[in-house]
């Protein structure tokens, strides 16, 4: 099948700009964040009002899938979870756990929604499977150091940048293969559990 024109990839990636500079605002203007974080779900919403279920369905791949790539999320998850934990020198588990863990949970989830969901299934569609599973991470690492930008040091930037996009390529790999978000979700809700769960509000959160 052949790629769309690159007209369309600027309309699909509108959403995804507006994340990034949601990110990026979040902490500089609250306002400018506010608007672009309602904008971008006004464009997603006017593409599913206009779509019918099965698009929609098959863009966001909310599907079953086999068991073993939800075991593969889940272990690979507290495995790079206790790795990261380890290397801030604090305990491998979380505990004892504190009310963000639910937060932490929430946000992961939204973001494979956004990210392994919508985008990564628009671009899928439309410019094959290498296309979606980088462009989808690249906005992903560049909405995560966006909202860092205020307060890290580069090293610190680059090296989130880096873990996120390779993470990200490697979540896209199992979307996928797997056809199905849920292994992502799996992945990030248990991952941002285990490293968050013990942790008061970040200040990134407001």
């Amino acid at each position: 099948m052949s790629s769309k024109p690159v007209p369309y990839l600027a309309h699909l990636l509108s959403p995804a700009f507006l994340v990034v500079l949601f990110g990026f605002s979040l902490h500089q203007n609250k306002s400018l964040a506010l608007i672009s974080l309602i904008a971008c779900f006004l464009l997603i919403s006017n593409w599913m009002r206009k779509s019918s279920y099965r698009e929609i369905q098959r863009v966001f791949a909310f599907k079953s899938c086999r068991w073993f790539w939800m075991v593969y999320g889940a272990v690979s998850a507290i495995g790079l979870a206790m790795l990261l934990r380890w290397n801030q020198s604090n305990t491998l588990y979380p505990w004892p756990l504190n009310p963000f863990l639910m937060m932490a949970v929430m946000v992961g989830i939204t973001e494979e929604i956004l990210f392994r969901g919508y985008f990564f299934g628009q671009l899928h569609s439309g410019q094959g499977a290498a296309t979606a599973i980088t462009i989808s991470a690249l906005f992903h690492a560049a909405y995560k150091v966006a909202i860092f930008i205020p307060s890290a040091r580069l090293d610190d930037l680059l090296f989130l940048g880096s873990l996120t996009f390779s993470v990200g390529v490697l979540l896209g790999y199992w979307r996928k293969a797997s056809g199905s978000i849920w292994p992502c979700v799996v992945f990030h809700a248990l991952f941002d559990l285990w490293v968050y769960g013990d942790r008061s509000t970040p200040w990134w959160v407001w």
